[in-house]
């Protein structure tokens, strides 16, 4: 796994979406997984992008280095407020 995304700021949008805002270190595109791991009871939690977006508007690929806002879906979500990477 690498890292893919900085978190800067995180929250729920519902109870299975949350919006994290910050800089992708990859390219990620809606579709994509990434992961958070949680080293303190040694697991992964999941979530799906199934939105981006970019200087006020949308896209399908976060280009590397870009800053950014992702709509994750997944269980869990509560992990993205702890965490200050996402990986793929």
């Amino acid at each position: 796994m690498k890292e893919a995304f900085l978190i800067v700021e995180a929250r729920a949008i519902s109870s299975s979406e949350w919006l994290v805002k910050g800089r992708a270190y990859e390219d990620v595109k809606v579709g994509d997984t990434l992961f958070i791991l949680i080293h303190e009871v040694s697991n992964v939690e999941a979530f799906k992008i199934v939105k981006l977006e970019t200087y006020g508007g949308p896209v399908t690929v976060l280009n590397r280095m870009l800053t950014g806002e992702i709509t994750l879906h997944g269980r869990n979500g509560e992990t993205l407020l702890y965490s200050k990477i996402l990986m793929i």
